[in-house]
């Protein structure tokens, strides 16, 4: 799977053994980082050669493995408006997005960042998750194994009562909930009976 992955850079110096972690937990779960960037950065820091920087080129670069990646992970504890955008950016290109923070800065009722812009944001996409170094490898995992790589498309679906009856039963049943069971309904039908779109995909991946 393809990670984006970003944090401010604030405080780079203090957070870098961190962000390392997070880095090398990814890669060692099988996944690569799109732009990795990280000890290029801490060198810029550690030399203070930041003025020297083309942000333009920073920007581009960002925003492209963004658009190149099938999730972002982001290590947000610390608060910068860099951190907040690409949050956004992420999101509205439909990534599923998993925004970390340390422990004991979430508000506990609400699950998101004290203070953050993070309590205005509702999209099913984004996964905010305190963690510590007894956890973090956990929730990366559970994050990374659970969106497969494939962004994730929300859509509402319109039922007849008699639909949403049988929906309930097979579910149960079959031991899927009901958007996993809708899901292989399609997926059985577009790999194995819809002759149409096989075609049309053969064509458009020339």
């Amino acid at each position: 799977m393809k990670v984006c992955f970003a944090c401010s850079t604030s405080e780079l110096e203090i957070r870098k053994d961190t962000y390392r972690k997070i880095c090398a937990l990814i890669k060692e779960m099988g996944n690569t980082i799109t732009r990795d960037w990280l000890e290029e950065a801490i060198r810029v820091v550690e030399n203070k050669t930041l003025d020297t920087l083309d942000r333009e080129e920073v920007y581009n670069k960002v925003l492209g493995s963004i658009l190149a990646s099938d999730v972002m992970v982001i290590e947000g504890t610390v608060a910068s408006f860099s951190v907040g955008h690409q949050v956004t950016l992420a999101l509205s290109k439909s990534k599923p997005t998993l925004f970390l923070v340390k422990k004991k800065t979430l508000n506990k009722k609400h699950g998101k960042l004290k203070d953050s812009f993070l309590s205005g944001i509702t999209s099913p996409l984004l996964t905010v998750a305190e963690y510590d170094d007894s956890n973090l490898a956990d929730i990366l995992n559970d994050f990374l194994n659970n969106n497969g790589g494939k962004p994730i498309v929300k859509f509402n679906i319109v039922l007849t009562k008699e639909i949403e009856n049988y929906l309930n039963w097979a579910s149960f049943t079959h031991k899927l909930n009901k958007s996993e069971f809708i899901r292989n309904l399609i997926l059985k039908h577009m790999r194995n009976e819809d002759e149409q779109y096989q075609k049309y995909s053969s064509h458009n991946s020339l």
